[in-house]
């Protein structure tokens, strides 16, 4: 499915001629790159630098940068642009409109960013190498203005074939639709920047049906005057809702906003509680209370076993599946300090990353170095030696180049103990750092403050343990909409271990203007065992097989522990049950 980021007063079309009306045009500056004969998009051919056949001798009083003949259009590289001459666009309020047709050079199209002086600008996201009539109406004109045309987060550019700056009085910008902070599932209040000369807005509100087409509650709905909100009631807390909406100057309308999708607007989720877990000979089956505005539950389970034999184990490994945006080319910026949305394990803390689906990234700003620390972790066995396995690039915009990162031990409160360089080259490759002082409360950090950014693909922290040690590792995670949750076991170990499971409950809410997500604490950890042997014939139905005791810190006893006891209880005919006790003593 191709996606188009489009941005308020945007229209994207495929092909074909844009939609006129009866309203006088005047056009400020046009410039049809299809007269460039010379060249190819495959082989484009540079411009003279000045002179017959230069650029300023085609197009006079217009300025450019990195721009070639790509025969019958123009190539604007990687940092390149081209600007028109210097105009009065400060009729009509200011308002311009800019039209050209683009097609973006990278499979992963690019983003292609117009900017009217340094007064407004506007971006529109291309993910595809289809032609497209791009139109913007912007503000801010002046009596000596320009409109610039350039590609962004695009390495190999973008094609232009044609560039046409004009004004009219039915050329009106766009509101900004903003995301509504009062919003209680049946009702919210609509907001949206002013216009500057608006003498009204239009108003939709719709949900979708499941064949796609809308549902209207509100229908160009007339707003008269300089007032940009409106308070939409009667909703059904079940359904989910947009809107978008138009302004208009008496002689035009503009196109629509930016659509906002309206989110319940949620302060706190309670943790689930009365989580039990039932089990069989090789599943479970958890379920729990939850919160009502919950939206979904995330399910985390951890398995401990003790080694029969030396074995070397990966007491952390991640490979950051969770992270399901952005791309190699275009990372999104996470500016959540929770990192636990997109590991399998809790507890990572960074400053200055990024996402790209399946990667972290590492991205230095300003003189701030991207680092990434780990859980804290027992690394103090096997005389505190332990490896770090990292597979990761240094890169940006699909290229890839050399450089170093520092993989760190940490104390548990940030100190270095031990720091191993690794110099990294070309794409992704497997790098192995090997510690010696490791700590029984310790993090292992990555840190990179280079002039690109690091992709890390997985990453492993690898200790070799001696028999009779016990190790824990995550062994599941879940999310389900549902309050309970099922899982059955494969593999011959799953018997040796016993479990933890703990529920968070999770939703979108609103912050300022922006969607976040928003969890409760996690639920009161559960502990429980599966034996392969329950249900075994020849022993009646009814009866209790075992019963195992389990202190808080999850070990497990055929007597009671001091203190606060989870007490599982196993029945001949395979039923299972977890209840609490505590023994004082």
């Amino acid at each position: 499915m191709k996606k188009l980021l489009l941005m308020a007063g945007v229209v994207l079309c495929a092909a074909g001629a844009f939609a006129q009306n009866d309203a006088e045009i005047t056009v400020l500056a046009e410039a049809d790159f299809t007269t460039l004969t010379q060249g190819s998009p495959e082989e484009p051919v540079a411009f003279p630098s000045y002179g017959t056949g230069s650029f300023s001798n085609l197009y006079p009083s217009w300025y450019s940068g990195s721009v070639k003949q790509a025969g019958g259009q123009l190539l604007i590289g990687d940092g390149g642009y081209v600007r028109t001459p210097s105009k009065d666009m400060s009729a009509h309020s200011g308002v311009v409109r800019v039209r050209a047709r683009v097609r973006m050079m990278d499979d992963y199209g690019g983003i292609l960013r117009l900017s009217l002086g340094y007064s407004s600008s506007q971006s529109v996201t291309i993910t595809d190498t289809d032609w497209h009539d791009v139109s913007v109406v912007m503000g801010g004109g002046s009596y000596s203005s320009y409109v610039r045309l350039e590609p962004s987060l695009s390495a190999s550019g973008v094609l232009v074939q044609n560039m046409i700056v004009e004004q009219s009085d039915a050329f009106f910008m766009a509101p900004e639709a903003i995301q509504p902070n009062q919003a209680d599932g049946t009702s919210f209040t609509a907001k949206w920047s002013s216009v500057k000369g608006a003498t009204g807005y239009f108003l939709d509100v719709y949900s979708y049906n499941a064949d796609g087409s809308k549902d209207y509650v509100i229908n160009n709905e007339a707003i008269a005057g300089t007032v940009t909100s409106k308070q939409v009631i009667g909703l059904d807390a079940s359904k989910k809702y947009y809107y978008v909406v138009r302004a208009t100057n008496g002689t035009g309308v503009s196109a629509d906003s930016n659509e906002i999708e309206v989110i319940k607007v949620i302060y706190y989720l309670g943790k689930p509680t009365d989580v039990s877990v039932t089990t069989t000979a090789d599943s479970f089956t958890a379920t729990w209370t939850g919160d009502p505005d919950a939206q979904s539950y995330i399910l985390n389970l951890d398995g401990t076993r003790v080694l029969k034999a030396e074995e070397t184990v990966a007491l952390l490994s991640e490979d950051f599946s969770n992270i399901t945006d952005g791309t190699l080319e275009s990372i999104n910026f996470i500016i959540n300090s929770n990192l636990d949305p997109y590991t399998k394990a809790p507890g990572w803390e960074g400053a200055e990353l990024g996402k790209a689906a399946g990667h972290m990234v590492l991205t230095p700003f300003s003189g701030e170095a991207g680092y990434l620390n780990t859980p804290v972790l027992d690394l103090s066995r096997s005389e505190g030696r332990f490896t770090v396995d990292l597979r990761a690039a240094i890169g940006a915009f699909g290229r890839y180049y050399t450089g170093t990162a520092d993989v760190r031990l940490l104390t548990a409160d940030g100190d270095v103990v031990e720091t191993h360089t690794i110099d990294l080259s070309g794409d992704f490759t497997d790098y192995t750092a090997e510690f010696t002082g490791g700590l029984s409360q310790c993090r292992v950090s990555v840190l990179y403050n280079g002039d690109y950014k690091l992709f890390i693909d997985d990453m492993a922290v690898v200790q070799t343990l001696a028999a009779g040690q016990s190790v824990t590792s995550r062994i599941l995670e879940a999310t389900t909409e549902e309050t309970t949750f099922s899982h059955t076991f494969t593999g011959e170990a799953f018997s040796e271990m016993t479990y933890a499971l703990t529920v968070t409950a999770a939703a979108e809410t609103v912050m300022g203007t922006d969607i976040v997500p928003i969890y409760s604490d996690a639920s009161d950890v559960v502990s429980f065992t599966v034996d392969a042997n329950v249900g075994i014939d020849g022993i009646a139905a009814g009866d209790i097989l075992t019963r195992r005791y389990y202190n808080a810190a999850g070990i497990a006893s055929s007597k009671p522990h001091e203190g606060l006891n989870i007490v599982e209880t196993v029945y001949t005919d395979g039923r299972r049950t977890i209840s609490k006790a505590i023994i004082r003593k």
